[in-house]
């Protein structure tokens, strides 16, 4: 009987032992990033597709010194589809907010944020600052993050666009009905997202969201209006080849509010 008692305390403390060991807390969107440059501008997206650290640098068409803000509480996404836990809203691809900052309604768990140099592109190896705090470093034009909850996976990538003498027209309209466009910078940035069903079901009423706060003229004050507009202007990344085969390109004259 003491050798069955033994073995049964034995038994017990292995289980409790088992019961106390801490376990790992998954990952949300915010606790990781994927870190961009290039020689005009840097960037870093939380694993949710999440931006309010982009800054724009000198370049052809920004003659300035250093580097201003360009968003002001922010770039982010979120997703509607029937069933989703958050009906009748959608659900933020983030599950945190910066400057300001608060919680959302996400209930996404990250599963990758990474960067890389994709050696076939030509934008340069260039640096960025991680916050105001950090030193330059050098990061990436290619990244890749995945963010999954109990019905979908979202894989969210990046792949910054060199396109050298050329500009992608940016058109709007303003509140005394004058049109035209803006050009981009030589650098822009392809941002897909590709959303993929991993139940046994078929989710339906799928609707997305992509929201811009930008900062105008990079002051707090001053107020910029302007609209989409439906002039179709000629947009040579029509004809850009992505290295990243998840990206499509066409004509992106739907660009600025």
């Amino acid at each position: 009987m003491r050798g069955r008692n033994l073995a049964l305390l034995v038994a017990l403390l292995s289980v409790w032992s088992m019961a106390n060991v801490p376990v790992s807390a998954a990952l949300r969107p915010q606790d990781k990033f994927v870190l961009l440059a290039s020689p005009h501008w840097f960037a870093k997206f939380d694993g949710g597709g999440f931006c309010d650290w982009w800054h724009w640098g000198e370049s052809d068409l920004h003659p300035v010194s250093g580097y201003h803000e360009m968003l002001s509480g922010e770039w982010a996404a979120a997703i509607y589809y029937d069933g989703i836990v958050t009906d009748p809203h959608a659900m933020w691809l983030t599950d945190y907010f910066r400057f300001p900052y608060w919680d959302t309604n996400s209930e996404f768990e990250l599963e990758l944020a990474t960067g890389w140099h994709d050696p076939t592109n030509p934008v340069p190896v260039s640096q960025g600052k991680v916050s105001d705090l950090g030193e330059f470093i050098d990061m990436n034009d290619t990244g890749r993050s995945i963010i999954s909850n109990a019905e979908v996976r979202i894989t969210i990538d990046y792949e910054i666009v060199d396109m050298n003498d050329l500009a992608s027209p940016l058109a709007y309209r303003t509140p005394e009905n004058k049109w035209g466009y803006a050009e981009s910078d030589r650098y822009v940035l392809l941002q897909t997202y590709t959303i993929t069903n991993i139940t046994d079901s078929n989710v339906s009423g799928i609707e997305f969201y992509q929201m811009l706060h930008g900062h105008p003229a990079d002051e707090g004050g001053p107020a910029v209006f302007s609209s989409y507009d439906t002039i179709l202007y000629p947009d040579p990344l029509e004809s850009y080849a992505p290295y990243n085969q998840a990206h499509a390109v066409g004509n992106f004259r739907y660009d600025i509010t």
